[in-house]
C-alpha cells in the first residue's frame, strides 16, 4: 500500500463497501428464507448439545429424528461459526455474513494482484465478486451456505499458485475450510475448476505444468484428510439419504440461467425484481450475474488488449461456466449431467455463476491496468462517447418511466456513459478511487432492494410461540404443522418440540419414503420425487384425512396445525410395549408396510401382527417411561410383565445402539423405521446411544493429517520469514 495510487483507493473502498450488509455490520441476519427456517434452528441445537455436554450427532426434533452432524449442510464443526457460537444465532449469521464479505474481497484482491493486476485495480474485482447480483439474490433467499462457500473460491484459487510447499498447506487449509463450510456442491465446482485455472494461467512448460497439477491434486487430498472428521459421517450417511439417488433432469436443471437473461450482465432488473414483487417470469429463472457495468467493459478491454496468454485463461474460464449456468438451455451442460460422476446429484446450474463473475471482475482489474496506455486519441473518443451515453440517459430519465427496461437502460447508459468518462481519466492520480466509488455506487443501487429483510432473531422467536400450546417434557407428543404457515417446520428445533414435518436436504430415506407413501394413501403430505421437505398438502386439512390417523398414530403424532386451529389426535406414547411380534422374511410390497390393517411384514424386521393399532399398547401392567432423552441418549425404564418388544417411536438409523442393564443387545427396525429391542419379564433399564458411522475413523484421520499440516505450515512460515521462496507474480 505504498503506492501513492492505492490510498485513495483503499479509504473509498473501506467508507463504501459497509454501505451493502447494513443489517450484517449491524448483527442482524436477514430473516428470510432458509435463515429463520433452517440454519438459526440448526445454530440453536448445536448451541443446547454443546451446553448439554454433548456433541451434535443427532437431532431429535425434525422428522422422527434425524442426523445432524453427519449432514454436511448443519456445518456443525464449521471453525468461524464455532467461534461467533456464543452469540445469539441470527446475531451471529449476521456478523459471519459481513465476515464472509471480507473474505470474499481480500481474496478477490490478493488474487487479482498475483495474476498482475496493479492496487488499484485489485480492488475491483474485491468489491465486483463480493456484492454481485448472484450474493445479492441468495442474500434475499437466506441461502447463507452459498456465500460462504463462495468467499472461500478466490482463495482456493490463489493458494493453486503458490510455490511447492506453501501450495500443499495453503491449499489443504482452504479445501478443509470448505468443506466444513458445509456447501459440497461450490467446493466440488471449485476444485475441478481450480485445477483447469492452474493449467492454463501457470506460465511454466508442459512438463512443469503436470508437476504442479499433481502437487496441487496432493494438497486437496490433504485438505480432505483434515476435514475427514466431517466427510466420514457425511458418506456415510448419504448412503442412507433420501439424496443418495440420482436427480432427475427436470429437478437437477431448475434455476438455470435462461438465454434471455443474459442482458442481466448490463441491466439487473430487466425483468424485474421478486424482493419489490415486480418480477416478471417463472421463479425459478430469476438469476442476476450482474457485477457492474464498469466490469463488462473493463473485461472487454482486457480481453482484446492484453497478451493472449494473460486474457484468454480467464475468458475461457468465464465462458465456460457461463455455459454450465444455463442448464437446461445449455447442451454443454447436458453432457456435464450424463458423463460427469456425480453431477446428477446436484441442482441449480446457476451455481456456477460465481465462477463467471470472478473471472470476469480478474478480466476487468486487467483490463483497468492496461488504460494506463491508453493513447490521446483514445481518450478523445471515450470522452465523446461517454457524453454521448449520459445525454441519452437524460432524455430518457426526463420521460415517464413505468417500465423496468426503460428504467434500465437509462440506468444502463448514465453507467456506461459515466465508465467511459472514468476510463479517459485513467492516468489521472484518482482515477482509481473515481472508479471504486462509481462500481460501488453501481452495486449499492443493486442491493438496496435486500436492506429491509427484518431481524431473524426476532422472527424466529416470534414463530416459535406457535409450540407453546403444546405440552413439554422428556415425553412431548409431536407435532405435524403446514409447510407455509410461518416456517414453522425447523422452528420446532429452538423450541425444544419434536415436529414429524421438517426441511432437510438430507432427510432419511426411510422416513422419506413413509411419507410418500402416505401420501399417496391420503391427500395430505405433498408427493413429488424430487421434494427436499415433507410438509402438509397446501389447504390439506387433517381432519378430513381419517385414514393417516392409524399411521401417524404409530410416530406419536398427537398435535396437529390446520386450518380449524390446532387438533389433537389419537396417538400412541412415544415409548410403547408390544407383547404381540414375530420375525419374518417376507418379501411384500413396501407400500403394504404402511398399512397397519393388514399382516404384511417387511424383510428380516419385527412388526406388529395384530390388526388393531391400539392392541399393541402394552397391557396395564406392563409399563415404559422415559427417564431422559436428549441429542445422541434415550433412557428409558421399562417394567415388562412378559417378554416382549420396546418400541421407540425414533427414526432408525445406522449408528444408533442399545444396552439393556448395561448389556449390549441388538438393535430392531421396527416397522423398518423405528427403534425397538427385545426385553424379558421385569424391569428393565434401556439406554439407546447414537454415534455416527465414520465418526471415529473420521476424527483419527483428522488428528494425523491436522499434526502433519502444522508441522508443515510452521516450515513454510520459516522459510517466508528467511525471505526465500516468495511467491512471483503471473503475467
Amino acid at each position: 500500500m505504498h503506492s501513492r495510487f492505492s490510498w485513495p483507493v483503499a479509504c473509498a473502498f473501506v467508507v463504501l463497501s459497509p454501505a451493502f450488509y447494513p443489517g450484517a455490520w449491524l448483527g442482524r441476519a436477514p430473516a428470510r428464507g432458509d435463515v429463520p427456517t433452517q440454519f438459526i434452528p440448526w445454530n440453536s441445537a448445536v448451541r443446547d448439545a454443546l451446553m448439554e455436554g454433548e456433541l451434535p450427532f443427532w437431532n431429535p426434533y425434525t422428522f422422527c429424528g434425524a442426523p445432524l452432524l453427519a449432514n454436511m449442510q448443519s456445518a456443525v464443526l464449521y471453525p468461524l461459526d464455532l467461534l461467533l457460537l456464543p452469540l445469539p444465532p441470527g446475531r451471529a449469521y449476521g456478523l459471519s455474513l459481513a465476515l464472509h464479505a471480507l473474505l470474499a474481497m481480500a481474496g478477490a484482491y490478493l488474487l487479482a494482484r498475483k495474476l498482475g493486476a496493479n492496487r488499484d485495480a485489485a480492488f475491483l474485482p474485491a468489491i465486483a465478486y463480493a456484492y454481485c447480483g448472484w450474493n445479492a439474490i441468495h442474500l434475499f433467499a437466506g441461502n447463507l451456505l452459498n456465500l460462504f462457500a463462495c468467499a472461500w473460491v478466490p482463495w482456493l484459487w490463489l493458494t493453486l499458485l503458490l510455490p511447492a510447499w506453501r501450495r500443499l498447506a495453503a491449499t489443504a487449509g482452504v479445501v478443509a475450510m470448505m468443506v466444513l463450510c458445509g456447501y459440497p456442491q461450490t467446493l466440488a465446482h471449485a476444485l475441478a475448476l481450480g485445477l483447469l485455472f492452474q493449467l492454463l494461467v501457470n506460465p511454466s512448460g508442459r512438463t512443469q505444468r503436470w508437476r504442479d497439477l499433481g502437487l496441487s491434486l496432493v494438497g486437496i487430498f490433504w485438505g480432505l484428510l483434515l476435514s475427514a472428521v466431517q466427510l466420514g459421517p457425511t458418506l456415510a450417511y448419504l448412503l442412507q439419504s433420501g439424496r443418495s439417488q440420482p436427480l432427475p433432469w427436470s429437478a437437477a436443471t431448475e434455476f438455470s440461467l435462461a438465454p434471455s437473461h443474459l442482458i442481466c450482465f448490463l441491466a439487473p432488473h430487466w425483468f424485474g425484481n421478486q424482493a419489490d414483487g415486480t418480477y416478471v417470469g417463472h421463479w425459478w429463472d430469476w438469476s442476476n450475474p450482474y457485477a457492474s457495468v464498469a466490469v463488462v467493459i473493463l473485461a472487454g478491454v482486457a480481453l482484446f488488449s492484453l497478451e493472449r496468454k494473460r486474457a484468454l485463461p480467464l475468458a475461457a474460464v468465464a465462458l465456460l461456466t457461463l455455459l454450465l449456468s444455463m442448464g437446461r438451455y445449455s447442451v454443454l451442460y447436458r453432457l456435464y449431467y450424463h458423463v460427469v460422476p456425480l453431477a446428477d446429484r446436484f441442482r441449480a446450474p446457476v451455481r456456477f455463476l460465481p465462477f463467471t463473475i470472478l473471472a470476469l471482475s480478474l478480466l476487468a482489474a486487467l483490463g483497468w491496468s492496461r488504460m494506463s496506455q491508453a493513447s490521446r486519441r483514445t481518450r478523445i473518443v471515450l470522452t465523446s462517447g461517454g457524453g454521448i451515453m449520459i445525454l441519452g440517459a437524460g432524455a430518457l430519465l426526463n420521460t415517464e418511466l413505468s417500465l423496468h427496461p426503460d428504467r434500465d437502460a437509462a440506468w444502463m447508459l448514465l453507467l456506461l456513459g459515466c465508465t467511459l468518462w472514468v476510463l479517459a481519466l485513467r492516468t489521472w492520480r484518482w482515477s482509481g478511487a473515481l472508479l471504486v466509488v462509481l462500481v460501488t455506487t453501481d452495486l449499492a443501487m443493486l442491493n438496496r432492494s435486500f436492506y429491509g429483510l427484518g431481524d431473524a432473531d426476532a422472527a424466529t422467536a416470534s414463530l416459535a410461540r406457535a409450540f407453546a400450546a403444546t405440552p413439554a417434557g422428556p415425553e412431548q407428543p409431536r407435532v405435524l404443522t403446514p409447510p407455509m404457515r410461518g416456517g414453522l417446520h425447523n422452528l420446532a428445533i429452538p423450541a425444544r418440540h419434536p415436529n414429524f414435518s421438517g426441511y432437510d436436504p438430507l432427510y432419511p430415506g426411510r422416513f422419506g419414503e413413509f411419507v410418500k407413501e402416505l401420501s399417496r394413501s391420503c391427500d395430505l403430505f405433498e408427493d413429488s420425487a424430487d421434494t427436499l421437505t415433507f410438509p402438509m398438502r397446501h389447504g390439506a386439512d387433517l381432519t378430513d384425512c381419517t385414514a393417516a390417523w392409524s399411521r401417524l398414530a404409530l410416530f406419536n403424532v398427537k398435535y396437529a396445525y390446520s386450518r380449524r386451529g390446532m387438533i389433537e389426535l389419537p396417538a400412541l406414547p412415544r415409548a410403547w410395549i408390544s407383547h404381540w411380534v414375530e420375525a419374518t422374511s417376507s418379501s411384500a410390497i413396501r407400500r403394504q408396510l404402511f398399512d397397519l390393517s393388514q399382516q404384511r411384514p417387511g424383510p428380516r424386521r419385527y412388526v406388529a401382527t395384530t390388526s388393531d393399532t391400539s392392541a399393541t399398547v402394552a397391557a396395564e401392567e406392563s409399563q415404559a417411561t422415559l427417564r431422559r432423552y436428549t441429542f445422541n441418549r434415550v433412557e428409558i425404564e421399562a417394567h415388562m410383565a412378559a417378554a416382549g418388544v420396546l418400541v421407540l417411536a425414533d427414526n432408525w438409523a445406522p449408528g444408533w445402539r442399545v444396552s439393556v442393564d448395561g448389556e449390549r443387545r441388538p438393535l430392531i427396525a421396527a416397522w423398518e423405521f423405528l427403534r425397538a429391542v427385545h426385553l424379558d419379564a421385569g424391569t428393565h433399564h434401556v439406554v439407546f446411544r447414537y454415534t455416527p458411522p465414520g465418526w471415529t475413523p473420521g476424527w483419527i484421520t483428522s488428528l494425523v493429517a491436522g499434526i502433519a499440516w502444522i508441522g508443515t505450515a510452521v516450515r513454510c512460515t520459516k522459510t517466508v520469514s528467511n525471505g526465500s521462496n516468495r511467491p512471483k507474480r503471473i503475467g
